[in-house]
């Protein structure tokens, strides 16, 4: 049969003729879990039965919208990254006085985490007041910092200014993966939130190219440290001025009784203006039957988002709850920050000195990690995420234990092949992280997670990945000044380690929707139930 010239009345047949599960009573399910199930399942039968131009005018504009809060990753990656090559400047350093200081150094790192570990408690104004208030807010708050940051006088002040960066653009930055899941179109959902984290290393490569070219032509100077400073500036100020332009999300719109301003939201941007579609009412059922009873209930945002204790009510849930945190901590202590924020001291260690040279090669670095990282996320729906993660993982443990053995020759021999090897499994490192991690941080926490837990939940990612990047951050330059190449074997072992967590416990999420997640986790091994039960493609 024909999908294109099904009835609606053919469609559990249809799917079963394609070798797809999709059982009667599921089409016509009762209410609760298994009416959210057939919600999903059908709007994909209907967009299938009734095609959708996804290159449609509304969908353009669609994209175009995305692409404007696709910024916020940016702006995140710049703010992140700036500090590994300003403190490569000595024009930075002595301005502040730092004279290299690695407590110094640390602080002014690791005020980054301290930001994401405090916004994660405030991601709740998005239910308040909306998402893209909360963007046009937190990109006005980021370029205060950055002024601040520019005009600082001494350490403490632009301290204070980085974590004020920090905590706006991590609000922003979650607001916007959010925003991205509720206005994507509904079968493209891991795509674009994938491919949102991967616009950090647009912005980290911004950051390293500006300041590359600032030493270059304003080296002595203390141009060489703010231009690349107030360049900060351009993302949220593009975000500022363009962001009320773009829709609100129909989510949201449906949580405050704004039905029709929704249902018109979906018509134009995911149906191109077509009101007749059948998969406008399909979409308009889906989000409503997501709305969580707390919300229904009328219970501030700010208190469904901070009572953890509903993460942990059930056995399903506090595995649920295990995956996102422990990918919080994952994703820090594989080492990648390390990498990210230390590239050049790492040079260094293996006689890479030359100020221009560290600059360019944090460059390429972020080149390369970009280039990867846009692979990876849309490569992650083909192979899985459980595959990638766990493999990636075993592979950084391998690279970790190159790197150590690599400079331990070349502190005892100084030998030159070890200084280029340690440099190529720097950038080895960076391609396989960047690869398999980088699209799935704040993906995979948001696909385990149900609907009723997805905020407390997210924030509990966000809260875990801030102090592990804490700990991990303000630790670094002190290992890497004392215990040399035993810093790469201890991270040798710990992501050894965290393999074998990875490939024992997490669950397989491709192609899957967030309601056939729910027997998965009901399983008694819930890992092994991913692997063998039946999904809808």
């Amino acid at each position: 049969m024909d999908i294109q010239h099904a009835n609606k009345d053919d469609m559990p047949r249809v799917y079963e003729e394609k070798g797809e599960h999709v059982e009667q009573n599921e089409m016509h399910a009762h209410d609760g879990e298994v009416g959210r199930r057939a919600s999903i399942n059908q709007y994909e039968v209907t967009a299938r039965l009734h095609k959708i131009n996804y290159w449609g005018k509304g969908y353009i504009l669609l994209y175009l919208s995305c692409l404007l809060v696709y910024f916020n990753s940016t702006m995140k990656g710049y703010d992140g990254s700036l500090m590994a090559s300003l403190n490569v400047l000595p024009e930075y350093q002595d301005y502040f006085n730092l004279g290299g200081a690695a407590s110094a150094t640390s602080i002014v790192f690791a005020v980054f985490q301290i930001g994401q570990i405090a916004a994660s408690f405030f991601f709740w104004p998005m239910d308040i007041f909306g998402r893209k208030m909360v963007l046009f807010v937190c990109s006005l708050m980021v370029m205060v910092s950055i002024i601040i940051q520019g005009t600082a006088k001494d350490i403490s002040v632009f301290i204070g200014a980085r974590f004020l960066g920090a905590f706006f653009s991590t609000i922003a930055s979650v607001t916007s993966v959010v925003y991205l899941v509720e206005v994507a179109p509904p079968l493209h959902r891991g795509a674009v939130a994938g491919t949102f984290n991967t616009l950090y290393y647009c912005g980290a490569l911004i950051a390293s190219f500006s300041s590359y070219g600032a030493s270059l032509h304003h080296g002595g100077t203390n141009a060489a440290w703010k231009i690349p400073v107030y360049l900060q500036l351009m993302c949220p100020l593009i975000v500022a001025a363009f962001v009320f332009f773009v829709p609100e999300s129909p989510r949201w719109l449906i949580m405050k009784g704004r039905r029709e301003e929704a249902k018109n939201i979906i018509i134009k941007y995911h149906a191109n203006g077509d009101a007749s579609h059948p998969a406008v009412d399909v979409e308009l059922h889906e989000i409503e039957e997501s709305i969580t009873p707390d919300h229904k209930e009328g219970t501030k945002p700010w208190v469904i988002a901070l009572d953890f204790r509903k993460l942990f009510t059930t056995r399903s849930r506090r595995y649920r709850a295990f995956l996102a945190g422990f990918m919080g901590w994952a994703g820090e202590f594989s080492g990648a920050n390390i990498a990210s924020y230390y590239l050049p001291v790492m040079a260094r260690k293996v006689g890479i000195t030359d100020t221009t040279t560290l600059l360019l090669l944090t460059s390429m670095y972020f080149v390369v990690c970009w280039i990867f990282a846009i692979a990876g996320a849309n490569l992650h729906d083909k192979f899985g995420r459980r595959k990638l993660l766990s493999i990636s993982m075993f592979c950084l443990s391998i690279i970790f234990a190159v790197m150590a053995a690599m400079t331990a020759t070349y502190e005892k021999t100084g030998s030159k092949a070890s200084s280029y090897t340690m440099l190529t499994f720097i950038f080895l490192f960076g391609i396989v992280f960047s690869f398999a991690w980088t699209p799935m941080q704040p993906v995979y926490p948001a696909e385990v997670l149900e609907n009723q837990m997805r905020a407390r939940g997210i924030a509990f990612f966000g809260f875990n990945a801030g102090l592990a990047g804490f700990i991990n951050t303000i630790a670094g330059q002190v290992a890497l000044d004392n215990i040399s190449y035993n810093f790469y074997t201890f991270y040798a072992i710990l992501d050894f380690l965290l393999f074998i967590v990875i490939y024992f416990f997490f669950v397989e999420t491709k192609k899957r929707t967030m309601e056939e997640l729910e027997s998965v986790f009901a399983a008694k091994n819930p890992r092994k139930a991913s692997k063998t039960m039946t999904v809808v493609s």
